[in-house]
């Protein structure tokens, strides 16, 4: 695949020997450019990476609430609404009323949603793959227990 392929052209491809050094640089800037691969390859989806990510959250637990998604997303009211408005006009999530409160609302996949969603999982596993292929099986196993970690010490280093 080509780097235009891959990223977008937005997203500076250089970095300086001395960051490559620094571990907090070379995580952050592996999640900005790996995002932006992902978001590449939802473009035929015509999805963005929030979206992407209510779809995997539905597919794991079924009906949810649409406040409480977005509360856990860290997605604010209004842009909640716009990503399920898009996720329902394309077919992919229904809403209904929550029969325990009628002014909330619950969110689903579609069947389309939950065949759309396989895809998207399947080729973000593929991409996962090629991007690991030179890691050793105990290197990438090292990185899944590590970056959990990772994230919750800054997630704590924000609360304080």
């Amino acid at each position: 695949m080509s780097k235009k392929k891959l990223i977008s052209e937005s997203v500076p491809l250089t970095v300086h020997p001395l960051f490559r050094q620094k571990l907090c640089y070379s995580v952050s800037k592996s999640g900005v450019l790996f995002r932006s691969i992902l978001e590449d390859s939802l473009k035929q989806y015509k999805l963005v990476a929030p979206q992407a990510g209510i779809l995997h959250i539905l597919n794991g637990y079924g009906e949810y609430n649409q406040n409480l998604l977005g509360q856990e997303m860290n997605i604010d009211k209004a842009s909640m609404v716009k990503f399920i408005d898009g996720l329902e006009k394309s077919g992919l999530v229904k809403r209904t009323v929550d029969p325990n409160d009628r002014r909330a609302k619950l969110i689903a996949l579609t069947a389309k949603g939950k065949t759309v969603q396989k895809k998207i999982f399947e080729n973000h596993t593929s991409l996962e793959k090629e991007i690991f292929k030179d890691f050793t099986a105990q290197e990438v196993e090292v990185l899944r227990e590590l970056m959990p970690r990772v994230l919750q010490a800054v997630l704590n280093k924000i609360n304080q």
